[in-house]
């Protein structure tokens, strides 16, 4: 008997993986949390507060709170599904609502954030004047702009996302459209591939300034 039930119980309970990769979620969502916070910490101390000679600031601080969100939502929710049984997002239509916009507006948001610091850095490298784009005030409407523009894509979460079922229990799903896997693949052109062509272009064009600074630089001093 004890021998059955024994096997009940491995049968019911999360494998060993599943409660190994829930605690890692739990681990990366405390970790993220406290190094960002450092980071937000450090970025607000008077060596960082003039904005109008280093405005990239605005970006890195708003990075570092959008990196915090990111954490939560699907870490949070695959933690406590394996070792509690269940998730923020299944408890009420609003929190599956607002849990479900937050992992796909966060992750975005912070993406195309890290776009315009490299769009910011080539330009640093590749203009002899500061442009539009390197200017305090700017910064802060370019900041706004995207986080409009990704509030705006994803907000039919909160109005076609996540509905009662009969029994009682709450799907994720919509009850309008199929939103899952389609917003996923949404979601990988607007955070992934979007933005990585974007930061490889940049980034690209900033070494090749650095490395036209580097001949020029090395010439002139042979020339001497």
């Amino acid at each position: 008997m004890s021998s059955v039930n024994t096997t009940s119980m491995t049968t019911i309970g999360p494998s060993r993986a599943a409660v190994i990769t829930a605690h890692y979620s739990l681990i990366l969502v405390f970790i993220g949390t406290s190094l960002n916070i450092i980071t937000f910490i450090i970025l607000c101390r008077s060596t960082f507060r003039n904005t109008k000679t280093k405005p990239i600031i605005h970006y890195m601080r708003t990075m570092a709170i959008f990196d915090i969100l990111m954490l939560y939502g699907w870490n949070l929710d695959h933690y406590l599904a394996n070792i509690h049984g269940f998730t923020f997002s299944r408890q009420a239509i609003p929190l599956c609502r607002f849990f479900s916009f937050l992992n796909y507006f966060a992750a975005q948001t912070s993406a195309w954030l890290r776009v315009f610091v490299c769009l910011d850095r080539y330009l640093s490298l590749s203009r002899l004047h500061r442009t539009w784009f390197s200017q305090s005030k700017n910064i802060l409407i370019i900041i706004t702009c995207i986080m409009g523009i990704l509030l705006l894509l994803n907000f039919h979460f909160f109005l076609f996302v996540c509905y009662s079922r009969a029994d009682g229990t709450i799907s994720v799903s919509s009850w309008l459209y199929v939103v899952y896997p389609l917003w996923d693949y949404v979601n990988l052109g607007v955070y992934n591939c979007a933005p990585f062509i974007f930061m490889v272009t940049f980034n690209s064009g900033a070494i090749y300034h650095l490395y036209v600074f580097f001949i020029v630089l090395h010439t002139k001093n042979n020339t001497y």
